[in-house]
């Protein structure tokens, strides 16, 4: 029985008339306490598929099933992480991370402590009562990390969350979020991570799907056999990077 299943997922868009292939028959397994990553060219569908994942579209035809059971039915707690965290201007830190809390009927009280638990975990004790204008973005992308741990998910879905960062935020982040997915009594249970990045992909994931352009296929699914913590210095590592990328040039 797998943690996650994407069985036979299409999804088909109406543009002017006309019908644009998003998806095409996508089909994958996630385990529990698994780092997947999904990597393609630029409009195969890799976004596209994330939302449908987490509900803010609708496929066309397919399934997604959580422990054997269509997701409408299992409802699992899944959140996840943008490329750009959207923060609520007028709100500080915490009340940023609060807000998700509130339609899962939390006190005021209790949401509070979680805020706080999950701010300090990403490293931001002491700016609580911030306002997101005051904050960098690197800083900006911890509130958005504590916003989406907070709900305890069961699977954390990642969007590019470092791409818009500089180089040295975000490898200071990415080491960050690995750290947080070695201690097995955080969430989330599982991640998805859609990357441009190789390297990114390479040094995070158990595994890497690879996509084909625009209508995304699944072309492979990559096992990282790779020992963590992994070294970008190694030349296995660099070895494992060239595989993935002659695979996405075929």
């Amino acid at each position: 029985m797998a943690f996650l299943e994407v069985r036979n997922l299409s999804k088909v868009y109406g543009v002017n008339g006309k019908k644009v292939v998003a998806l095409e028959n996508i089909s994958f397994k996630l385990e529990k306490r698994e780092f997947l990553s999904i990597v393609g060219p630029s409009g195969c569908g890799k976004s596209t598929l994330l939302r449908i994942i987490i509900g803010l579209e609708k496929a066309t035809s397919g399934q997604i099933l959580y422990m054997d059971k269509p997701i409408e039915e299992s409802k699992p707690r899944f959140s996840m992480v943008f490329q750009n965290p959207s923060l609520f201007p007028w709100l500080t830190v915490q009340e940023n991370v609060e807000i998700v809390l509130q339609p899962l009927g939390y006190s005021k009280e209790d949401a509070g402590k979680i805020a706080k638990k999950y701010l300090s975990i990403v490293g931001l004790d002491g700016f609580e009562n911030a306002y997101p204008k005051e904050l960098s973005g690197g800083m900006k992308q911890r509130v958005g990390f504590a916003r989406a741990l907070a709900v305890d998910p069961e699977v954390l879905l990642m969007d590019e969350p470092f791409s818009s960062l500089d180089s040295l935020t975000a490898d200071a982040l990415r080491e960050e979020v690995l750290m947080l997915w070695a201690d097995p009594s955080l969430p989330p249970d599982s991640i998805i991570l859609v990357t441009h990045n190789i390297d990114e992909a390479v040094l995070m994931s158990d595994r890497i799907l690879i996509m084909s352009p625009r209508p995304g296929r699944i072309v492979e699914d990559f096992k990282v056999n790779l020992p963590r913590p992994r070294n970008r210095k190694d030349p296995e590592f660099y070895n494992v990077v060239d595989q993935v990328i002659s695979i996405l040039s075929r």
